[in-house]
């Protein structure tokens, strides 16, 4: 038995190699019972950390992407990395902008217990997940640099806005609570939560130019530009302004609302008359990822 160990030890490496190709989150203990325990897991740990190159990582997920769209991806971050095609010592201003979720109730991982010490668990209730509350806010900002990106720059937060629009009740609504134990919905007699034709603000969703109905607003991109974003993105570039002279590029994602067909055509139409440029992301435009095809390519 003993010269059979012996005699198994120039192939222990590769079995080692093996068993971490074959599942790459494999622990040192699992490793230790995969060479029937040839050697214990602290050796195993030992010998992998004593190659320089040795790391441990997360694992992440990378689109499955057309070959259309592998094109696209291209095309799109050559553009960046070529600056547009501008001058080199062209100022720009680049512009970004999404939609974000932000919610009343967010749990949190690492939380700390110990009931020696008199510290319990706790945990949040919700008679429902959708009774949550929570609010879409539209961010833009803007990235003002006059040489390499990476070299520095200076930012700026041009507005933030909650996604949201004024309906129209058609009836009166009434101020009511919900039961604890029962989960049921009482009503406190006569008092008033929303009086019928007073409107009032309520969260909705987005759309590139669908303003919607008074009973059913939504929010649409395009008064946002028009009364809030174009005026303020002008004032950053105007003479005196701090991004005075500055080429304004706009990069949206392709979310619904940013490839409405009438959203984008009114959004070109609109550069051009500014004289700025207006560059949606391409499909699934993962930065990273757009880099790592013009790489590969």
């Amino acid at each position: 038995m003993a010269r059979e160990q012996d005699n198994r030890q120039p192939f222990i490496e590769d079995e080692l190699i093996e068993g971490i190709k074959s599942y790459s989150c494999v622990t040192y203990r699992q490793l230790a019972v995969h060479i029937n325990h040839w050697c214990e897991y602290g050796c195993i740990m030992t010998w992998l950390k004593s190659h320089s190159t040795y790391s441990l990582y997360a694992k992440n997920i990378k689109p499955g992407l057309s070959a259309e769209n592998q094109i696209k991806q291209v095309a799109f971050s050559r553009r960046v990395m070529q600056r547009w095609g501008l001058p080199e010592k062209t100022k720009i201003l680049w512009i970004h902008l999404d939609e974000k979720w932000f919610h009343g109730i967010v749990p949190r991982t690492n939380a700390k217990a110990c009931p020696e010490l008199g510290i319990k668990k706790s945990s949040f209730s919700a008679h429902h997940k959708k009774h949550i509350a929570k609010v879409m806010g539209h961010c833009c900002v803007g990235y003002l640099f006059d040489g390499d990106v990476e070299s520095g720059g200076e930012g700026f937060l041009i507005s933030c806005d909650r996604c949201a629009a004024y309906k129209m009740p058609l009836r009166n609504s009434y101020v009511a609570t919900r039961d604890k134990v029962s989960g049921k919905l009482t009503f406190k007699g006569n008092a008033i939560k929303h009086a019928k034709g007073v409107p009032f603000l309520v969260d909705c969703p987005v759309t590139g130019t669908d303003v919607g109905t008074a009973t059913k607003p939504c929010f649409p991109l395009k008064n946002l530009w028009l009364h809030t974003l174009f005026p303020a993105i002008s004032q950053l570039v105007m003479k005196g302004g701090p991004c005075d002279g500055a080429q304004v590029v706009i990069q949206q994602d392709n979310a619904g609302p940013h490839i409405e067909e009438g959203y984008r055509t009114w959004m070109n139409f609109m550069c051009d008359e500014l004289g700025w440029m207006y560059e949606p992301q391409a499909p699934q435009g993962k930065a990273y990822y757009c880099l790592i095809y013009v790489i590969i390519s």
